[in-house]
């Protein structure tokens, strides 16, 4: 499988350069790390050679049954376990490109690996396990009212948007835990760090509320952006056939979803074909006069209207290029023709 071999060579490389060892074999040496592995759908590693005899801190989550509890996975270190490292990384860019997909599950078995802010044995992993436990606990805005919904923030569909969602309260739940940085691999496969200091561009919302020491509590604008995390992964699943360079950003993708939801969009086909629209052709499309127009004449009334993803599959390539090239927005979308077809 040539591609995993080369996103698995660019994530183990990644992973060496993050941990400031990038010229040294022995890279292992002295670093406190481990994998947070998710064993609900498979668990690989609890039967690869490399991995199957290293001690494992499940997060003591109640309302989890035990065998299907996240754990930590510790990663020695000292060179003679880089074999474990770079099979953890294997089986998640694996992952990540559907190898083991079945039907409608696609396991996210191998969700992160941790860095710690100081090095660590054995028995130090136990309170960590017990506060990434306590996070699993959600407690959203008010006038919520029951139990507090589980939150799977280890699943790096979800982690990815953290920063964009939390704010500072992603950055401060980690330092709070002990962990210096969190690594975890974006939809195409490449290794990216979510936690550490503060990504630009991702302010906190106004009005964040400090984390506590047992759970993330988001504001009522958080907990909005919290909700549209699941068009973000169904967005990610696409990516491969829209045939862009890169993964792009979680901000850009929300904002995208956020504008087709406040166009009244609610079917999947319609939103889908919005953001489409707002990354491969103009992030600003619909500010176009004739696209403006098309949205508000779209059948229905408020938030919910449907038939916007048949209109733009109809939109010419010519004139697709010319709401790429963006130069309408200079002549503030004043005579603007009709949407060719043709």
């Amino acid at each position: 499988m040539p591609r995993v071999d080369a996103l698995t060579e660019r994530a183990i490389a990644s992973l060496r350069h993050a941990l400031g060892e990038e010229h040294d074999h022995a890279w292992l040496a002295g670093t406190a790390l481990c994998v947070l592995v998710d064993p609900a759908l498979h668990d690989p590693l609890a039967r690869h050679e490399h991995t199957r005899a290293l001690t494992r801190w499940p997060l003591p989550i109640e309302r989890m049954h035990p065998a299907r509890r996240p754990y930590l996975l510790h990663i020695p270190g000292s060179l003679v376990h880089e074999r474990a490292l770079n099979a953890s990384l294997r089986i998640a860019v694996e992952e990540r490109l559907g190898c083991h997909d079945v039907g409608s599950d696609q396991p996210r078995s191998v969700c992160a690996w941790i860095g710690l802010q100081a090095d660590v044995g054995h028995a130090p992993l136990f309170p960590l396990a017990q506060a990434l436990a306590r996070r699993a606990a959600l407690r959203p805005p008010p006038p919520h009212r029951g139990p507090l919904p589980l939150f799977r923030y280890w699943d790096p569909r979800v982690t990815l948007h953290l920063p964009a969602c939390l704010g500072d309260a992603w950055a401060a739940a980690l330092q709070a835990m002990g962990v210096r940085a969190w690594w975890t691999l974006d939809a195409l496969g490449a290794l990216c760090a979510v936690g550490g200091e503060q990504a630009p561009g991702h302010d906190a919302p106004a009005g964040a509320r400090t984390p506590s020491s047992d759970t993330f509590s988001p504001n009522a604008r958080q907990w909005q952006a919290l909700q549209v995390i699941g068009w973000h992964n169904r967005v990610a699943q696409l990516l491969p056939a829209w045939g862009l360079p890169a993964a792009p950003a979680p901000r850009a993708v929300g904002e995208a979803v956020q504008r087709a939801l406040a166009h009244g969009l609610h079917e999947e086909a319609d939103v889908l074909a919005f953001v489409h629209c707002a990354l491969t052709v103009h992030p600003l499309f619909h500010r176009h006069e004739d696209v403006s127009r098309a949205l508000a004449g779209l059948p229905g009334s408020g938030q919910r209207r449907s038939g916007f993803a048949a209109i733009a599959s109809q939109w010419s390539e010519a004139w697709i290029d010319m709401l790429r090239r963006g130069e309408w927005r200079a002549h503030h979308c004043a005579g603007a023709s009709t949407p060719s077809t043709t």
